[in-house]
């Protein structure tokens, strides 16, 4: 039985994820009254880590239907709210709070940051793990690519200090605590386009054309 432990922000609650009876069980203990609460949480086959990302909430990675995917789980309300769903490993994550962002900081080996469906595939992916953040204030359907290194893997990442994060990595052979830290970086340009009536942004048409006919 492979159990997963995590202590709440206050220190004061430990959760305990394991499985029995090929079911997913949670157990959150109260230090100060010694107080216990059970539940089942749904869907997964096994649940590989836990963290909390505030006082109610968990970060899960955690298989269901044969992919690991990373999954927000209330712990008050049982609401499950499920983040990458693909074929891609998605293990490890950490809630990290950096002074210009809070999110998930996770490992995977996708190639792509950009979060949409992909059912299992036949191949599974084989690539290196590396290091990707998952903002949890803008939720968009992108992550940020933190590492990149095709000759290494990294793991484990946590919070460091107020403006580093530490994690694993094996590219000298043997796996080593290393810090670091994500930077500002440049996201994208938006297009506007002011009509008398209206504004468009972004349009998927050619606009040129559009207003030359016009």
């Amino acid at each position: 039985m492979l159990y997963q432990l995590a202590f709440s922000p206050s220190g004061k609650e430990l959760t305990v994820t394991y499985m029995k009876k090929n079911k997913a069980r949670l157990i959150t203990y109260n230090t100060g009254d010694h107080s216990k609460e059970k539940r089942n949480i749904l869907s997964f086959q096994k649940i590989f880590s836990v963290n909390y990302t505030d006082a109610n909430t968990l970060v899960l990675s955690a298989e269901n239907k044969g992919q690991s995917d990373i999954y927000l789980f209330n712990i008050r309300s049982s609401k499950l709210e499920q983040i990458t769903n693909d074929y891609y490993d998605d293990l490890n994550p950490q809630y990290i709070r950096l002074p210009a962002r809070q999110g998930i900081l996770f490992v995977s080996n996708r190639i792509s940051d950009t979060l949409r469906t992909l059912s299992t595939d036949t191949t599974r992916p084989i690539g290196n793990y590396n290091l990707f953040f998952y903002n949890l204030k803008k939720k968009t359907k992108t992550v940020l690519p933190v590492t990149h290194t095709p000759f290494a893997n990294e793991s484990f990442p946590s919070g460091f200090s107020r403006d580093y994060f530490s994690f694993l990595t094996d590219d000298n052979g043997i796996a080593n605590t290393n810090t670091g830290y994500i930077d500002s970086v440049f996201d994208h340009f938006d297009h506007y386009y002011f009509f008398p009536d209206s504004t468009v942004v972004n349009p998927v048409y050619n606009m040129d054309s559009l207003v030359a006919v016009n």
